[in-house]
């Protein structure tokens, strides 16, 4: 694990339908510095912050996401009885918009090992999967 990077996070504020994720500024300029980053609407930088908007947007649970500063807001669909993983998603979404060439490994504090080392590949082909028969 060379070359790591750790972001770090905290909630910020939490009810039943809300939640406000903060992350670190120079944390988030670190993991900026050597990520190649794309935008697609234009040259203009919120641009970027709506389309890193619509990717958490994907993801199952969450109605509303705003990018405010070092800050999420996070409003989750009131189906759900409770946040769930879905806080968790939104952070990982966050790692890999903002770090694309990147990969990511939870770790515990004590610097453990937690979850599998995650690494991201977007193919513009589709693979074939097996089909019964």
């Amino acid at each position: 694990m060379n070359n790591v990077k750790i972001l770090h996070y905290r909630i910020k504020y939490q009810d039943s339908n809300v939640a406000i994720v903060k992350f670190s500024k120079n944390e988030i300029n670190d993991f900026l510095k050597n990520s190649l980053i794309w935008i697609e609407c234009g040259e203009d930088p919120d641009s970027f912050w709506e389309c890193f908007e619509e990717a958490l947007l994907e993801i199952y649970g969450v109605v509303f996401v705003m990018a405010e500063g070092y800050e999420l807001i996070v409003n989750k669909d009131i189906q759900f009885p409770n946040w769930g993983r879905i806080i968790e998603d939104v952070i990982w979404c966050s790692i890999f918009f903002l770090n694309p060439d990147g990969e990511a490994i939870e770790v515990s504090k004590k610097g453990e090992v937690v979850g599998k080392l995650i690494t991201h590949k977007f193919d513009a082909i589709e693979p074939e999967y097996p089909r019964k028969k």
